[in-house]
């Protein structure tokens, strides 16, 4: 082999070994937690709204027409959620999402208790999606737990835009309903529990009450320069007893 053939050999070699060193930094790299905020969400496109990489409750701040907002999770009438809920998690390429777990007790008494994952898209003031056409996700909804438990047994699994028209005039963030509030624009989440990941899409043409019917029946474009905030509405609908709850959210996003 003469000095060519020598060099051209080594090369190849360095190549090679080059390429496995790279793939396995690379496959060791996917295996470690990355540090809450290090990346991934200040460089979202300006229709995503959350996708969790920090680590923690903030928004994306690059969303289109948002000061800044946040996310929390919320329950009432004696029930207790888990927080913080942004933890490690999320469907393939995520490394955090939101995590909404707990048992949640209905004492069948008129209080409508629920476990809620809510996001503020402008720090509590109105927010304006006109130029979007909804809202999609991706969510997981399983059917039991990891031991076994059946989980997510209740009557209403909904997404819902809380807009003024059905928010309370004393509530904060305050709108400008007087009665028969809460009752927010939505959808039932059209998925059964499951051990996978699905993606969600909820054009904002096809939301509704949950309840009584309102005038308009729709968003209508004043709604849709009124948006408060998100929901994630898990609840037994005032049917008494015990209801281990357990759904994860992620990559939320306008379209």
């Amino acid at each position: 082999m003469n000095n060519t053939q020598l060099s051209i050999t080594r090369s190849i070699l360095f190549l090679v070994l080059g390429t496995g060193v790279l793939f396995y930094l690379i496959q060791g790299c996917k295996s470690q937690l990355p540090t809450p905020g290090s990346f991934g969400i200040y460089s979202l496109p300006t229709s995503y709204i959350d996708n969790f990489e920090t680590g923690n409750t903030e928004i994306n701040p690059n969303l289109l027409g948002s000061t800044g907002g946040f996310a929390l999770d919320a329950t009432f009438a004696g029930n207790t959620i888990d927080n913080p809920f942004v933890l490690p998690g999320g469907p393939p390429g995520s490394y955090y999402d939101a995590q909404i777990f707990g048992t949640l007790t209905d004492q069948g008494n008129g209080q409508y208790p629920g476990f809620e994952l809510e996001i503020f898209l402008n720090n509590g003031n109105y927010y304006t999606a006109t130029t979007f056409t909804g809202v999609m996700m991706d969510m997981l909804i399983p059917a039991q737990s990891a031991s076994g438990q059946a989980e997510n047994q209740v009557q209403v699994m909904r997404f819902n835009v809380a807009v003024a028209r059905t928010q309370p005039v004393t509530a904060s963030p305050a709108g400008i309903c007087t009665s028969g509030c809460y009752d927010h624009f939505g959808d039932n989440l059209s998925t059964t529990p499951s051990a996978t990941w699905q993606h969600l899409t909820f054009p904002f043409s096809g939301m509704t009450p949950q309840f009584a019917p309102l005038t308009p029946n729709t968003l209508s474009p004043t709604d849709l320069t009124q948006i408060l905030y998100l929901e994630w509405l898990f609840s037994s609908n005032n049917v008494k007893g015990s209801y281990p709850i357990s759904y994860q959210v992620d990559n939320v996003r306008f379209y």
